[in-house]
């Protein structure tokens, strides 16, 4: 907790800073000569339900951001990031967007509980302001026709449960029964069913559970799982119910192994890599960039040990690689930052980044068109994760799914899918 109130404290002296400069928005210059700075919003769940699964977002932005001021910022003008915390509430989420639109921000960031996208987004919609989900991004980023404001990293729906278990049988090649674990929301219901599907026509056999958001005993669940003689769990969904249910399994001395979605490890833990070494060899996960601990590149480790960070995990990436698509978004579209030249920059935005997932969107995908997974496994010598298996690319709607091999390819080295030509 002292972490965590460490980042509060970060938070509120950032967005008391920019909360200060903000009188003349939308003027080339200041009062005190300086040109005026760009301004992004940001509403997340900081604390409240989830939260370990959006903080590390919001922190890979926050880092990116002060890095890149202390470095001169974008066209000589500093981007100023405005924090709210929504605790996950739908009512909370949108009373936060409508004040931060308010104070005159040029786009909104949105990561938070997948209920408060809708009211959020209808809050974007009546300003004309884009909105970037960096997380599981929903339907609205969705190809052929994605909404015109809303972009985002993935959507979480048809494309990552498909690359998720297709990464899995490319690990692992014999026998799985998946112990599906996931929340009782209609959206992540729906990612699962996907999951199932896509892990059954690989040859997989899935046991599914839905679980509310807040369960007291996982007990009961581990005991259907361990006695459908599943030999593999994984959890689809936000927070650390997952872990609970793992827990759960090995005290009733099951033997199987936790296939660990990169963004839900457990809460209160000053780094994931302690789920990992607990139990060495049983714990493996899918990422899109190759360091855990080292968290895939220097500029961010070294933003972290300057900065601080709540948790060290995969998800940091989501929010770094967001800060690095706003800076070429400014760039391109100089000032002011209109939101007609925002969405156009977005939607021609191709950056390739080497060793972790790279970012290309076009106007029929406001979303990566291609991600890739591999499976990680924890190396003791190195107290980090490794890769253990090849990279598998897959596409926006989940139609393709195949292994690229030990070194992921440049984006726009895989065929363009038809439906976005």
């Amino acid at each position: 907790m002292e972490t965590l109130a460490k980042w509060l404290s970060l938070s509120f002296i950032l967005t008391l800073a920019v909360s200060c400069s903000t009188s003349c928005a939308k003027q080339p210059v200041s009062e005190t000569g300086t040109l005026e700075s760009y301004k992004v919003g940001l509403t997340g769940a900081v604390t409240g339900f989830g939260a370990v699964s959006y903080i590390p977002n919001i922190d890979g932005v926050r880092l990116f951001i002060e890095s890149l001021n202390n470095k001169g910022g974008v066209n000589g003008r500093k981007i100023n990031l405005y924090i709210e915390n929504d605790e996950g509430a739908p009512s909370r989420a949108a009373a936060n967007t409508k004040k931060l639109i308010a104070s005159g921000v040029d786009m909104m960031v949105v990561t938070t509980f997948l209920p408060a996208y809708a009211v959020t987004l209808a809050e974007c919609e009546k300003a004309d302001i884009l909105q970037y989900r960096p997380g599981f991004a929903g339907d609205e980023v969705m190809p052929p026709n994605p909404h015109r404001l809303v972009f985002g990293r993935i959507n979480g729906i048809k494309d990552a449960p498909v690359g998720a278990v297709k990464a899995l049988r490319v690990y692992e090649p014999g026998p799985v029964k998946l112990a599906l674990l996931t929340m009782d929301h209609p959206v992540v219901a729906t990612a699962a069913g996907n999951m199932k599907a896509a892990a059954e026509s690989l040859g997989m056999e899935v046991a599914i559970v839905h679980v509310p958001m807040v369960v007291a005993d996982m007990t009961p669940v581990a005991m259907q799982f361990k006695e459908a003689g599943c030999n593999w769990l994984y959890y689809y969904g936000a927070g650390g119910l997952g872990a609970q249910c793992w827990q759960a399994l090995l005290n009733l001395g099951w033997e199987g192994k936790y296939y660990v979605l990169g963004s839900t490890e457990p809460p209160d833990t000053p780094s994931a890599l302690q789920l990992f070494r607990a139990t060495p060899g049983r714990v493996v996960t899918h990422l899109t960039n190759p360091s855990y601990k080292g968290i895939a590149t220097r500029d961010l480790k070294d933003s972290v040990e300057k900065y601080g960070a709540t948790y060290l995990t995969s998800l940091m990436m989501n929010g770094w690689s967001l800060g690095e698509e706003i800076e070429a978004a400014f760039k391109e579209v100089g000032w002011p930052a209109t939101t007609d030249k925002l969405v156009d920059a977005f939607e021609n935005l191709y950056i390739d980044r080497f060793e972790r997932q790279g970012s290309w969107y076009t106007s029929k995908a406001h979303q990566l068109v291609w991600c890739h997974f591999a499976v990680f496994e924890y190396d003791p010598a190195k107290d980090d994760l490794v890769q253990a298996a090849n990279w598998v690319a897959f596409d926006p709607l989940g139609q393709y799914a195949f292994e690229v091999g030990p070194v992921v390819q440049p984006l726009k080295s895989y065929p363009l899918p038809e439906y976005l030509k």
